[in-house]
């Protein structure tokens, strides 16, 4: 297998708004005196891009990692209850997760699913938090009938995730045979390789007895390591003959990591998570994002190499920090592969001071936040275009102001009309347009 990480950091501004009179309900959304927020609200439910488990053969097992992930930076998600909604919860299984969990802000909550159909046709359930009924996550899968054919097409499944299909056969030979070796080989009849394709039949479990008249079955894992199609032969030798070979297909895709509509100077981020699903111990060399790497990057510090055991699983964080407005992609190389396609979307906020009469004010708050490891330094403040004289920074003048790691800064903006009519102008930071500010006055 190919080995990977090189770090790219950045500074990243973090501006969030509220206005000064706005008041927290503290009856709102309150479960045993911590804040929840709402699937729907500031939590965001992450999973594959497809929560369907699509195929699965009846009896073998499909295993998808979803992540509920804390976007709030105002409040930490106790998570007290995951539960399951709809008659085919016996098909869906949960790794065991320790509740209550509390997470703050970026923390993220891993659910691993394991999908194994007992019976044909589509099977769906919810898996519900905090019995929140806008906080689900959809799930759905097909039980397909066993094959027992000499192909395995596991089709398209996503880089970093992993299917499980069966082969079975009836022994109807008229008498007893016995399963020798098993072994995989490439298109060319060389031994395969690649830790991509795995069967759980093992050395110490050979050889093995099938009676006339009895099934035999084993179990064959697709882990793709990279966005290609991939192919393989399973070889079952046995004393009859000829050996039995089994075309073991599937295609690996490319990820879509969406960091979602951010405005421009606000941060979001996202956890990339990679799992050893093989049997031997993964060494990560680099880690690197190609495109837009000033806007999306990766933001912890990281030392290389990293080792992976069997089973054990590496997470690093990956921010978007939108510079300017439009949509924004780039890649993600690990180990020099191409393993997922990272986008967003940047927007500029909108800052409402609301309908006032000629000669009142309305303030907002501006908090400008510094979550990265370096100082943060405000060299120019400015309001601009239309009605630019109607709308006031009131403090934070004296330039230039650092921002040092882990503080923040407040300012003040004022709405103070001066004629009627729907007022408009736009706030930047560092020459960098952050919000649009609109005003209503009669």
């Amino acid at each position: 297998m190919k080995n990977f990480i090189t770090i790219l950091l950045a500074a990243a501004l973090t501006i969030l708004v509220f206005a000064c009179e706005d008041a927290i309900n503290s009856e709102e959304n309150i479960i045993k005196n911590e804040k929840l927020i709402t699937a729907k609200d500031s939590v965001e439910v992450l999973a594959h891009p497809n929560t369907d488990f699509g195929k699965v053969t009846i009896g073998s097992s499909f295993t998808v990692e979803y992540k509920i992930i804390n976007e709030s930076e105002k409040h930490k998600i106790t998570i007290y209850s995951l539960e399951i909604e709809n008659t085919a919860q016996n098909e869906f299984q949960f790794t065991p997760i320790d509740l209550p969990v509390t997470l703050g802000y970026g923390d993220t909550l891993k659910i691993v699913a394991i999908f194994t159909p007992s019976s044909a046709g589509t099977k769906e359930i919810n898996l519900v938090i905090n019995n929140v009924s806008d906080a689900k996550i959809k799930i759905k899968g097909e039980g397909d009938e066993l094959q027992s054919s000499d192909v395995l097409d596991f089709g398209q499944v996503e880089v970093g995730s992993a299917k499980v299909m069966a082969y079975a056969f009836t022994n109807t030979s008229g008498s007893d045979i016995t399963i020798t070796g098993m072994r995989l080989e490439d298109a060319d009849g060389n031994p395969y390789t690649r830790d991509v394709f795995v069967n759980d039949v093992t050395i110490t479990d050979l050889p093995i007895q099938i009676t006339d008249g009895d099934e035999f079955s084993v179990k064959v894992s697709f882990y793709p390591i990279e966005p290609i199609y991939e192919e393989a032969y399973l070889i079952i030798e046995s004393d009859e003959h000829p050996d039995r070979k089994i075309h073991l297909k599937g295609n690996g895709i490319e990820p879509v990591i969406d960091f979602g509509d951010v405005p421009v100077g606000q941060v979001s981020n996202r956890q990339y998570m990679i799992t050893n699903h093989t049997d031997s111990q993964m060494t990560i060399t680099t880690i690197e994002i190609e495109g837009v790497t000033q806007e999306i990057f990766i933001y912890d510090n990281m030392e290389t190499p990293y080792y992976l055991n069997p089973g054990e699983v590496f997470s690093f964080n990956m921010r978007f920090f939108p510079a300017s407005v439009g949509a924004k992609e780039a890649y993600l190389y690990i180990n020099g592969i191409r393993t997922a396609k990272l986008i967003g979307n940047s927007i500029l906020w909108t800052i409402d001071f609301g309908e006032l009469q000629i000669g009142d004010k309305s303030q907002r708050t501006y908090t400008i936040s510094n979550d990265t490891n370096e100082d943060i330094v405000i060299n120019t403040i400015e309001i601009t275009e239309d009605n630019e004289q109607e709308f006031i920074v009131k403090n934070g003048l004296d330039l230039p102001v650092i921002i040092t790691p882990g503080t923040s800064w407040d300012l003040t903006l004022e709405f103070y009309p001066i004629s009627e009519g729907s007022k408009e102008a736009y706030f930047s930071v560092n020459g960098l347009k952050i919000a649009k500010l609109i005003g209503t006055a009669y």
